[in-house]
């Protein structure tokens, strides 16, 4: 499972560094054309999108039912992996306009997904945590009165 969604991030990264117009329009173009009015052409692009999301679902629901992944809500988990595709897409490839990072963790798109994928799949803590490790930060509470 883990080497399948690996390949598909290598595969997305390849796709939309090479095709950053249609990067663009995925994430730029629909919300502005929701905000000016051409909802028709929006949902069209949005329904594409949830046809993939909807591939990317049946890997992980099988998994999920074999026990080799944990049992989440499928959409939210298949949003958060093109959420992170997108969000290192972002970094590595501003919009026109806008500085790319000076020194890109990176070398290769293999090494981004290789990132992602030890991210999305063991998490950023060190298993098991040390025994005094705070995992949440307590967020700090403010009153009005």
């Amino acid at each position: 499972m883990r080497e399948v969604y690996r390949s598909l991030i290598a595969r997305l990264m390849q796709h939309f560094t090479l095709n950053q117009a249609a990067f663009f329009l995925l994430i730029k173009e629909v919300q502005r054309m929701m905000i000016e009015g051409e909802e028709a052409k929006a949902v069209r692009l949005m329904r594409r999108r949830d046809e993939i999301l909807g591939i990317m679902a049946g890997p992980l629901e099988a998994a999920m039912e074999a026990g080799t992944l944990r049992r989440l809500p499928v959409e939210p988990v298949v949003h958060t992996i093109m959420g992170n595709v997108k969000g290192i897409l972002m970094y590595l490839n501003p919009p026109p306009g806008c500085e790319a990072p000076a020194e890109a963790p990176w070398q290769s798109i293999d090494e981004v997904a290789d990132f992602l994928t030890t991210v999305l799949f063991d998490g950023m803590c060190v298993h098991p945590p040390p025994e005094n490790a705070l995992l949440v930060t307590p967020l700090a509470h403010t009153t009005q009165g």
